[in-house]
């Protein structure tokens, strides 16, 4: 007896193919539908998230100018600070001219300075202590002041101070020319401070900082 097959040879695997592609489309068609229904269902939310998003973008923005206008004010406390500090060099007498001039007579050839710092007492100190003097002598000077009223003596004002920082060829050089800023008329106090072999600009030796409190030029006068 002969066997007929009239089904293709593929047929089966055409079949189950088809099969597979159905299932996975109606597999998506319902991600889709559940996901449209996700979105109209929560419509209001997503809305509010938008508008959530555009108002931080806002802040962000607010931020960075408020960054750029400290900035500004920054630089402008900086150069309030800077006229304050001319000021109180102005009141204190303590002439840069006049120390520089001295440190430079007193250094020797073996000492090479790195930096110069100057720095002087609070003029916001110095006005309030000057305010504190003129409603003194305002006061009628037959009566003598209420108990209440009467302050004590205001402390006197830190003198003003030139750092020092250079290089010098040995230690005993750092030695004699802290020595010698101490014979200064305009130097009341030398602080030491060495800091070891440095080497700056091409330049090797013994480190140091000098921390000097300067008198008023008034009391010493050239």
């Amino acid at each position: 007896m002969i066997d007929l097959d009239f089904i293709p040879e593929q047929y089966h695997e055409t079949r189950s193919l088809k099969g597979a592609v159905r299932l996975r489309a109606s597999l998506i068609s319902a991600m889709i539908v559940f996901m449209v229904l996700w979105v109209v269902a929560n419509q209001k939310r997503i809305s509010a998230a938008q508008a959530m998003t555009v108002q931080v973008k806002s802040q962000e923005t607010q931020v960075d100018t408020h960054l750029s206008k400290k900035a500004e004010m920054e630089q402008e406390r900086a150069r309030l600070e800077d006229g304050l500090t001319l000021l109180a060099i102005l009141e204190s007498k303590a002439s840069p001219v006049v120390v520089l001039s001295d440190v430079s007579r007193r250094i020797s050839d073996t000492v090479f300075l790195t930096d110069l710092v100057l720095t002087t007492p609070s003029a916001g100190r110095y006005a309030k202590t000057e305010k504190a003097r003129e409603s003194t002598k305002a006061q009628d000077t037959t009566q003598p002041p209420p108990a209440e009223t009467v302050e004590p003596e205001s402390q006197p004002l830190s003198a003003p101070q030139l750092v020092i920082s250079g290089l010098a060829t040995e230690t005993p050089d750092v030695i004699q020319f802290s020595a010698l800023l101490e014979e200064s008329p305009l130097v009341s106090r030398v602080q030491m401070e060495l800091k070891g072999i440095v080497v700056w600009g091409g330049r090797r030796g013994q480190g140091f900082k000098l921390t000097c409190d300067l008198h008023p030029e008034e009391k010493h006068p050239r």
